[in-house]
């Protein structure tokens, strides 16, 4: 729980791994003993448009003009925001080395009509109650209403998800971390069609929500309408992280190919000193494969999830390179290079050791503690985080992510109140440098932060308890994807930046988001499941490389080809 604490207080700009795994989890079954969640509802669910677990429209036509009555998703109109230290791209995002010394106000008009709005969703930590909770007070007082935050803990979170969707008694605002059974029937039912409100042109009545990329909002469309407001994420879904320092003490260079890797990693091994190459991420089929990722799959140039030739798709592990990639892991683990705890990591357990130099790569999320513990154990460890390196002649692939962490839903009410909760998810999705964030993201000055002498906002123990799920590690309210910046060290927006915009170069994306396959949101927990374990005993060696087909074949009888004609029928429609 400590280091759960951690991860709030500090991240600060980014997601944190442990919301961000928060997330995935919810895309693929096992245990994940360092949060102690399991699947989102007592059935199968994965998360929102994971690769492999696209979430979007049936039938929906982005672009096509509003005069033909179709769906148009909400215009991108980005914010004339405070200048970033380092501009980034539609892709890279921007980087800041100290936290903007100017400000400017994103929200001009009080977004609440006086009452109250009932909010669902989850939090890692105990937050201090309402009445002494300055934060909280503060940001009810700016929207105009009194934000009654039911705020479970995310361990607790699915169950108390499946409750309240069975139930008739839904709050005002729902928080949905990713998709389960029936969701588009669900949403039609009881929450709110927002695309009168936010298609097209509609959405600039709320700047911040026009500032959230459109491939963030292509993941809340169902039945050809928007029923939801993103929690929008960089590209940059899962990464790979070496500790440039290590290879450095053995002499080795970054290894460019899948050859020069298993050397290197090879070469890191010292068994008697405790240190090995890598070591496998939780559930994870040694690096190969999860429904939202892939190093080695991306590493041998493996479709992103699914490839989409002439209105056909194919699933990444239907692929000669997924075969290859594979191959690859299970040569990995027989030369020993993979940490012998692997199995037995927890997430935090594994990044503790990662932090501490016992292995130099590791295949995880974007998480800033990595980079400030690596640091505190070491001030000599240097992170970085290379492109795979390439298993097929090319100069390599990199796997981008969905674009989103969640969504929130309104339930059904009348124009005149959702326009009012829309006003208030615009308050709550400011921008870096705006005075709406700083009170989100940091507090009351004086009260929860103070800023250091280089004008950098630092918590102070009260702000650390009054932390709430609209800022910091553990926001999951709509809010554009973070920017990179790292309070207790500049060099970490300089350094992350300049590897994102080398893997922006060589990104690949998942041809299947923005498209839905009931049958994906119903099966694909157990069928990703099964694929896992499968994978992980072929690495292991206790089983052939040749049952990997019969994982395909049973994949594709048990619900795969009924997914892959759903995914067909959904881009045929569009």
């Amino acid at each position: 729980m400590e280091r759960q604490k951690l991860v709030c207080e500090r991240s600060t700009s980014w997601e944190s791994s442990h919301s961000r795994r928060a997330f995935l989890r919810l895309s693929f079954g096992g245990t994940l003993a360092a949060c102690g969640v399991a699947a989102l509802l007592s059935q199968a669910c994965t998360s929102i448009p994971l690769p492999g677990s696209p979430a979007a429209a049936t039938s929906r036509s982005p672009g096509t003009p509003a005069a033909s009555g179709a769906l148009r998703l909400p215009t991108y109109a980005p914010l004339p925001t405070v200048k970033a230290d380092l501009p980034g791209t539609d892709t890279v995002p921007d980087a800041y080395l100290a936290y903007p010394k100017t400000s400017f106000k994103s929200v001009t008009s009080t977004p609440g009509a006086g009452g109250e709005v009932t909010w669902m969703t989850y939090t890692f930590v105990p937050n201090a109650p309402l009445e002494d909770n300055a934060m909280w007070q503060e940001v009810n007082k700016q929207v105009g209403a009194t934000l009654r935050m039911q705020l479970t803990a995310y361990a607790d979170y699915q169950t108390r998800l499946s409750s309240v969707l069975a139930g008739g008694d839904l709050p005002d605002v729902v928080y949905i971390p990713g998709l389960q059974p029936e969701l588009g029937h669900l949403l039609q039912a009881k929450f709110a069609d927002l695309t009168p409100y936010v298609s097209g042109d509609a959405v600039k009545d709320y700047p911040n929500l026009a500032n959230l990329p459109t491939l963030a909002w292509k993941n809340t469309v169902f039945n050809s309408a928007i029923y939801a407001v993103p929690t929008a994420f960089v590209p940059f879904f899962w990464v790979l992280w070496n500790r440039q320092d290590m290879l450095e003490q053995i002499g080795a260079a970054p290894p460019t190919t899948a050859d020069e890797f298993k050397r290197v990693l090879g070469e890191l091994v010292h068994a008697q000193g405790g240190t090995w190459g890598i070591a496998s991420h939780v559930n994870n089929a040694f690096d190969t494969w999860n429904p939202s990722g892939g190093m080695y799959a991306a590493m041998f140039g493996a479709p992103n999830q699914w490839s989409e030739t002439g209105g056909k798709f194919t699933r990444t592990f239907e692929t000669e390179q997924f075969r290859a990639a594979v191959g690859f892991a299970r040569d990995l683990y027989a030369a020993g290079v993979y940490d012998p705890d692997s199995l037995t990591y927890n997430i935090l357990s594994k990044r503790t050791q990662f932090e501490a130099g016992r292995f130099a790569y590791d295949f995880d999320g974007m998480n800033i503690d990595m980079w400030n513990l690596s640091k505190k154990a070491n001030p000599n460890a240097r992170l970085r985080q290379p492109v795979p390196p390439s298993g097929d002649g090319s100069q390599g692939h990199y796997w981008f992510g969905p674009g989103v962490f969640g969504f929130t839903a309104i339930r059904q009410a009348s124009p005149d109140r959702i326009k009012e909760i829309l006003r208030i998810m615009n308050f709550l999705a400011a921008p870096m440098g705006s005075e709406e964030y700083l009170l989100t993201n940091f507090g009351v000055r004086g009260i929860d932060f103070e800023f250091d002498d280089n004008g950098n906002p630092t918590p102070t123990a009260k702000g650390q308890a009054d932390t709430m799920p609209w800022g910091g590690a553990s926001a999951t309210v709509p809010r554009p994807p973070r920017p990179l910046f790292n309070p207790l060290d500049p060099e970490f927006a300089r350094v992350i930046q300049n590897d994102d915009k080398v893997m922006a170069e060589f990104g690949v994306h998942d041809p299947s988001i923005g498209l839905y396959s009931n049958t994906d949101a119903n099966k694909s927990n157990v069928l990703n499941q099964a694929m896992l374990d499968g994978i992980t005993e072929i690495v292991k060696g206790t089983q052939p490389l040749s049952s990997l087909d019969q994982l395909v074949q049973d994949w594709r009888t048990n619900g795969g080809e009924q997914i892959r004609a759903e995914l067909e029928q959904a881009l045929a429609s569009a």
